[in-house]
């Protein structure tokens, strides 16, 4: 059934100027069932988009599809019902078909504009796929700047990074626009939000964001497409200040960092550790972040008994597998030991580390996919680490990408990478209803408690026909 959604931030006794849309990965329509209620994460880079438009005098507004659990027809009803002069997209390659579906459906006098990492990397199969809508452009890379300059009318031979059809119908490609100062943004206008602030048991928490970017090369990951080999990082001062007027304001007593690589290096943790002292902080917030192994093992003991004093509770690091030969082509610089290392180091002073896998790398074998789970049992079952193992997929961007598929991929190709299936090996479902109907629809073998899963506790069965999918998959590509 069609219904309005919730479309939050904007004036309602405004006309809108524009709608910033978060799109579901799927079109699930009287279809998606609620997994244990499993929260997602804020769009928080719309939600900065959207915060600069509105400063800037425009009347904005941000639908979160995945948030709503709503599928593509009741987004394009509500964006017909409301009729902003743009609607924009943020669009990840597993975002990209439902987008077209929305797209097709959307009152042809307003305007469409598409922003990520997929247009981003692919714009001429992207232009090309879009031709017959309202396109006004794509805008390539970080999109702050362009926002508003195409809310203001400017011409789009004059905004960075924006691609699109000219008079004559040729492809035209600007720049990538490059930032230089995140502090020039304003605190993101939590308003825009419908799950931030949330309140999880005794802990009022929100998503924050203190850099973009990454300075590391693994082949699978996309995220220089956007913002090349390295990181932007805001002031200490600017982001301390902002986890204070949250705290202050709204009770935020716990931070969830949504960057790449937040714990660099020690000297930029002791920068931050000292920001936090100075604003009276430590001892009344806590945290959670995303490093590296590599980066984690330069800490030194000291380092790390800081790290917990100053609020640190949880720490995601990318292991990826447990065969160094995968870790050396896939460019992680680190070794099997060097993660169990840090793992035992980061667990045995409180801090809950939270490991990432992958399991299908185009050349792993069954054996060495066995090994990545067996590993991550073992740290779960010896030092309580929390561990998920995700499939690998192949994403435009990737230098895997390139490699495979090279600089012009054909749209056969693309539509066959972004109809690839996930598989994943999660545990613990509501109901065996719930269980059998995701088999059925995603092939999950079961559903799983909130962000992670211990492997320890799925059933061996479970992993071996997950092991043998996930090879069968990685085989027909």
């Amino acid at each position: 059934m069609v219904k309005t959604l919730k479309v939050v931030g904007n004036n309602p006794e405004k006309e809108l100027d524009l709608i910033l849309v978060n799109p579901p990965s799927q079109d699930i329509e009287d279809e998606r069932i609620e997994i244990n209620k499993i929260r997602s994460i804020p769009a928080y880079g719309l939600g900065v988009l959207a915060t600069i438009a509105k400063r800037d005098g425009f009347n904005v507004g941000i639908i979160d599809a995945e948030s709503q659990m709503v599928g593509c027809d009741s987004i394009a009803f509500t964006i017909n019902s409301l009729n902003p002069r743009i609607v924009g997209f943020g669009v990840n390659t597993p975002m990209y078909h439902t987008t077209q579906k929305i797209c097709r459906n959307i009152n042809p006098e307003i305007s469409i504009v598409l922003g990520g990492i997929h247009p981003t990397t692919l714009p001429e199969l992207t232009l090309n796929d879009f031709r017959s809508f309202n396109l006004h452009s794509i805008i390539r890379g970080p999109a702050e700047e362009s926002i508003s300059a195409i809310l203001k009318g400017i011409k789009k031979e004059m905004i960075e990074g924006a691609s699109y059809f000219d008079d004559q119908g040729v492809i035209i490609k600007k720049p990538l626009p490059i930032i230089k100062r995140l502090e020039d943004y304003n605190f993101v206008d939590r308003s825009f939000f419908i799950n931030d602030p949330f309140v999880e048991e005794d802990k009022k928490i929100a998503y924050v964001l203190a850099s973009r970017g990454c300075y590391k090369k693994c082949t699978f990951c996309s995220i220089h497409a956007s913002w090349g080999q390295n990181i932007l990082f805001r002031n200490e001062e600017h982001l301390s200040s902002e986890m204070s007027s949250l705290f202050e304001s709204e009770g935020v007593n716990t931070f969830r960092f949504l960057d790449d690589l937040f714990l660099v290096s020690p000297g930029n943790f002791q920068k931050f550790e000292k920001s936090l002292d100075n604003l009276g902080l430590i001892g009344k917030v806590m945290w959670y972040a995303n490093s590296r192994v590599d980066v984690l093992k330069r800490f030194k003991d000291s380092d790390l008994d800081r790290l917990i004093q100053s609020g640190c509770r949880g720490i995601g690091i990318g292991i990826e597998s447990a065969t160094q030969r995968i870790l050396e082509e896939t460019k992680k610089e680190i070794t099997v030991k060097e993660a169990e290392d840090v793992v035992k180091r980061c667990t045995e002073r409180g801090i809950d580390t939270y490991c990432y896998f992958i399991v299908g790398f185009p050349s792993e074998t069954e054996r060495e996919i066995k090994d990545t789970v067996h590993f991550a049992v073992h740290l779960s079952q010896n030092y309580g680490a929390k561990c998920g193992l995700n499939p690998y997929k192949l994403y435009p961007g990737t230098a895997d990408f390139y490699s495979a598929i090279g600089e012009n991929p054909s749209k056969e190709t693309i539509d066959r990478i972004i109809k690839f299936k996930s598989l994943k090996l999660v545990h613990n479902a509501d109901d065996e209803y719930t269980k059998n109907k995701l088999q059925e629809r995603e092939r999950f073998t079961v559903i799983h408690d909130p962000n992670y899963f211990n492997p320890s506790l799925v059933e061996p069965r479970i992993i071996e026909e997950s092991i043998r999918d996930c090879l069968l998959r990685t085989i027909s590509r």
